[in-house]
């Protein structure tokens, strides 16, 4: 998995995350 692979995933999770919070 490239690195841009691995920000991308966790970005995507942060931005689930913080929806679920929200």
């Amino acid at each position: 998995m490239t690195r841009v692979g691995i920000i991308g995933a966790s970005g995507y999770a942060g931005t689930e995350l913080v929806r679920l919070l929200a």
